[in-house]
């Protein structure tokens, strides 16, 4: 048996069998009564489908589980609801004596929610939760005055319990959470995307850590299979990237092994890089390595129940929670017969959920997040999905990112569509996979993304965006079904016997174990103005197109240069050796990269080497930048946009950015393919992989190219090549995350001296060729190595030397008056003062953010890094008060700074709040009626303060000023309850009285 030598992040090491989970089980279930020896059965079973089978049969013929007996999970789960557990630990309510189907029940958040109302009633009114006495029903017919007498006592009790309620029990308060919150849940697992984890693992994650990211995943599903209770895994394809190399297919294998030994049931599907050709619908010949590793016969005997094209698609039923599941595995660009495949199978398993895996369902739009539709998934949706009320939940992978979506099928109900791909993270995937917790107790699906690669990563590979835990809302969230009904055709669908507890909290928990790192919360943020980019010194050069005007970009129009000194030009099109039209270069402002500060960008249309067409951008022969040597390093990062429309036949190679001249008349050793290419450029492949190709410097000899993985049309991407000269590296950026192909000893550049830089193609044989089918936006060149968090993807740090000055705080003598507020920032940074409590009176009724804001003044932070605010008014008057100072860039604010103090009254005016309040009157009301109708009885009655009747002064000033004569005036406190409850308390009292007058109505009737 095999030895792995496993890394560990403080650099230690650990021998572990490849088959330790199938030792580990051996080892736990040796001795155990009742038990057959596990590792004798197992070394009598030499295939994997044997071994699955010993090692069921050494588990008792299922996974070991924590179990409750019936009448316990009865009394747990909901005894003290009035349910009655059956002989199966399913339970049903009683209503009246008839046992209801869980079918017909009533959702369960909804009773919880109820019966916290009750209990609450219950409680306000003396008498414990649930104290509801049970009692037999009354078979005879009420008389009339009994059903009278009922009638009362149930307003009566009805009235009290409202009233009570109200009085009695804050509206807000907090209700306590029980301490341990265990019913019927299991976990579908879910591995998207592998096939970088495979391509890479012989050349650089075994030599690093002895493992790759593919297996650390398998490993950590089966070390952790019972304690989360996991019952299935989901593969949802791409298992290689590179079908025909069969070190990849290995790799893959070995991982898959895992499951195999520990006994876990899953399936497989093959994505478009496990078949040879990705556009042919499925054949078994096209997918023949892929069939070779993961045909029928490899698939788990337990649950598999039908195949199509040696298992190309799959089905299986596994069973959870007393429940069955069906999942449905369609491979890659599944032909058409596959639908009628799959419906024989749903026709034979009618009463199963029904989950759908393929690599392709949904795609993902990169500028919004939202899900999009793609034309596979919208066959299978047409011909297979939305006629099959069975199937509540697709999954899918492809596409790069996360996203999901609910459609609702031809029976009217919900279909969950969920995407998850990672690939283009960190080691092409970073180890991230899926966990679905299904409650059944409480009708939710909760989806958890989790990594248990990223704590075993080495510290100095980590990214700000690695997190064992990822919890942005496409990738963490749950969803709300009531299982019951959403699944009616099943047989008494409910929970089963099971009593775990959250088990997608507790995968979040040990997968973290250990980690020290960040949350992964590095998202970009849209800039604020054109200029709201980190800038770089040592820049060379920098093209922005968002001060060009919007539509065709005429010929001779120059491009900005921010540096100055390398503006580039677009040549004529009779200049242009190739086929080119004016009209095929255009600016767009609206459409360039969410992420660009420029907001603009060129695009190139209809570009196509198979008819020649392109048009390109050039600078001057001569420029500075045509001579640099990057000796130091350099860094050359742009945002490009490949064109929804771009196509291998036409597109392979094209290239946004090139460096002109031809390696073979520079001192350039002999190369195969790009011998006669510009010493350096930015191409796409005929695999859409970003490509950067580019030489050393002296002795000039050596070329190179970078890859990243496969990236998707219709999207913009942030692409970036660094040199750091002093470690030896270079290292292609996809979006800020370092790809895997990366070069080392490819220091400096070679170039051809004065040789112009190109917008738009690459050239070839000193020619134009193969130009770029999509956009191009602001394109930087540094000639030096900067760090990712310099890109201009990122902001300028606004809130990092910004400060309030001398700032009052506490309380403030009476006669303070404020009228300028000094501090520090970053030059240029805008700065204003905001009214926070008058803003929040404004919000409350206000739907507009901008009209919520009360500015008092505003100014710009100075070139020294200093500011001073005049305010337009002066704040003077007592009371207290909360301001904000804001920093912002264009329409991007910084983190606020608080401004809180209080200005004290006038010690004159204390004690005589009557005479401030009612004297004012008095002197306007009480006085004028004195002297009108000469009494000191009119002014008294009207609060003058003169008037002998303080009491009178101060209700007449509570009258006129409400809020000070309400507290200067010595009124008793209002009472905070909102009209809400005052209606509560209404009808409360409305009930009592129809009570009352039903009771004397009752006594009259029996006097008479």
């Amino acid at each position: 048996m095999a030895t792995l030598r496993v890394g560990r992040p403080d650099g230690s090491h650990r021998w572990r069998s490849r088959r330790r989970g199938l030792r580990r089980l051996a080892l736990r279930r040796r001795g155990e009564p009742g038990q057959p020896e596990l590792g004798g059965l197992l070394l009598r079973a030499p295939d994997r489908r044997r071994r699955r089978r010993a090692l069921r049969a050494g588990r008792g013929g299922q996974r070991r589980r924590r179990h409750l007996p019936v009448a316990e999970h009865a009394r747990r789960v909901g005894g003290h609801l009035g349910r009655n557990a059956d002989e199966r630990g399913r339970t049903a309510r009683t209503h009246g004596g008839v046992r209801r189907r869980h079918g017909d029940r009533v959702p369960r958040r909804v009773r919880e929610q109820v019966r916290r109302v009750l209990d609450a009633a219950r409680r306000a009114r003396g008498l414990g939760a649930g104290a509801v006495s049970a009692q037999q029903p009354n078979t005879s017919v009420p008389s009339r005055s009994a059903r009278r007498s009922a009638a009362v006592r149930l307003t009566a009790v009805v009235g009290a319990a409202v009233t009570a309620g109200a009085l009695a029990v804050p509206v807000t308060a907090p209700t306590a959470e029980a301490a341990e919150d265990t019913a019927s849940r299991f976990t579908l697992a879910v591995l998207p995307d592998t096939q970088f984890y495979s391509r890479y693992s012989a050349d650089q994650f075994f030599p690093r850590y002895g493992t790759d990211p593919f297996e650390v995943q398998t490993n950590w599903l089966a070390d952790n299979a019972d304690e989360l209770n996991i019952r299935f895994t989901t593969h949802l394809g791409d298992v290689v990237d590179q079908e025909w190399v069969s070190g990849e297919w290995e790799a893959g294998d070995r991982a898959m092994s895992v499951l195999d030994e520990a006994g876990m049931d899953y399936s497989v599907l093959p994505g478009n890089h496990d078949v040879a050709d990705w556009s042919a619908r499925s054949s078994e010949g096209n997918a023949q390595n892929y069939l070779s590793h993961f045909s029928a016969d490899r698939l788990s005997s337990d649950t598999l129940v039908s195949s199509h094209q040696n298992g190309y698609s799959n089905a299986h039923v596994f069973s959870a929670e007393g429940q069955e599941f069906l999942v449905l595995a369609i491979g890659w660009n599944a032909e058409p017969g596959t639908w009628e495949w799959a419906q024989s199978v749903l026709d034979a398993h009618p009463t199963l959920p029904t989950a759908l895996t393929s690599h392709s369902i949904i795609d993902i739009d990169k500028e919004t997040g939202d899900a999009a539709d793609t034309e596979f998934g919208q066959e299978m949706w047409e011909d297979l999905i939305r006629s099959n009320d069975q199937i509540f939940v697709t999954l899918n992978g492809h596409s790069h990112g996360q996203t999901r979506r609910v459609v609702t099928n031809d029976a009217g109900h919900d279909v969950h569509q969920i995407l998850l791909d990672s690939q283009m993270a960190a080691d092409g995937g970073n180890g991230i996979m899926g966990m679905m917790e299904f409650d059944l107790a409480n009708d939710r699906i909760d989806f958890a993304t989790i990594s248990p690669w990223v704590t075993q990563k080495d510290p100095e590979t980590l990214t700000p965006s690695d997190t064992p835990v990822v919890s942005t809302p496409e990738a963490d969230f749950s969803l709300e079904i009531d299982f019951s009904e959403r699944f009616s055709f099943a047989t008494e669908f409910g929970p089963g016997d099971g009593a775990y507890g959250d088990l997608s909290e507790r995968a979040k928990e040990i997968v973290s174990e250990g980690w020290e790192g960040g949350d992964g919360g590095t998202e970009a943020v849209t800039a604020g103005s054109r200029g709201d980019y980190v800038e770089v010194p040592g820049t060379l050069a920098h093209w922005r197109f968002g001060d060009q005007d919007e539509g065709v970009l005429p010929e001779n129009a120059e491009i900005t240069d921010e540096t100055g000194d390398n503006p580039m030009y677009r040549l004529p099109v009779d200049q242009i050796n190739a086929p080119a039209e004016v009209e095929d270069v255009t600016i767009t402002h609206g459409d360039a990269s969410n992420l660009s500060a420029d907001a603009g960008a060129v695009c190139f249309a209809d570009s196509s080497r198979n008819t020649g067409k392109l048009n390109y951008l050039t600078t001057e022969y001569e420029a500075p930048v045509t001579h640099a040597s990057f000796d130091e390093g350099y860094t050359v990062e742009s945002f490009v946009y490949l064109a929804d429309n771009w196509t291998v036949e036409d597109n392979q190679w094209g290239g946004w950015l090139s460096r002109t001249g031809r390696r073979s008349a520079l001192p350039v050793a002999w190369e195969r393919y790009d011998y006669e290419m510009g010493p350096a450029f930015f191409s796409v492949s005929n695999l859409k992989e970003f490509q950067w190709a580019t030489t050393n410097g002296t002795p000039w000899t050596n070329t190179g190219s970078l890859w990243s993985g496969e990236i998707m049309t219709g999207n913009w991407y942030h692409v970036a090549a660094v040199n750091d000269a002093e470690a030896h590296t270079t290292t292609m950026y996809v979006d800020g995350v370092p790809v895997l192909r990366n070069a080392t000893q490819l220091d400096g550049m070679t170039y051809a001296p004065g040789y112009p830089w190109v917008i738009g193609t690459v050239f070839n044989y000193d020619e134009a060729s193969n130009g770029w089918n999509g956009c191009v936006g602001e394109t930087r060149i540094v000639d030096h190595a900067i760090d990712s968090s310099q890109f201009l993807y990122n902001r300028i740090d606004i809130d990092g030397d910004f400060s309030v000055t001398g700032a009052p705080s506490g309380d403030l003598p009476a006669g303070t008056q404020l009228t300028e507020l000094e501090g520090a920032g970053r030059p240029g940074t805008e700065v204003r003062i905001v009214d926070d409590a008058a803003a929040g009176a404004v919000a409350a009724v206000s739907t507009s953010a901008a009209s919520s804001e009360t500015v008092l003044g505003s100014t710009t932070v100075s070139d020294d890094g200093t500011w001073n605010l005049q305010l337009d008014s002066a704040i003077a008057e007592a009371g207290a008060y909360e301001l904000s100072a804001v920093p912002s860039i264009g329409s991007r604010d910084g983190t606020a700074v608080a401004v809180q103090f209080a200005i004290e009254p006038d010690d004159s005016s204390d004690g005589t709040d009557g005479a401030t309040d009612g004297g004012t009157d008095g002197a306007t009301d009480g006085g004028t009626d004195g002297e009108t109708d000469g009494t000191a009885t009119d002014a008294g009655t009207d609060g003058a303060g003169d008037s002998p009747t303080g009491d009178d002064a101060a209700t007449d000033g509570a009258t006129t000023d409400d809020d000070e004569a309400a507290t200067d005036g010595d009124m008793l406190p209002a009472t905070g309850l909102t009209t809400l409850v005052w209606l509560v308390l209404a009808s409360g009292l409305v009930a009592l009285g129809v009570g009352a007058a039903l009771r004397l109505r009752r006594r009259a009737d029996q006097q008479s």
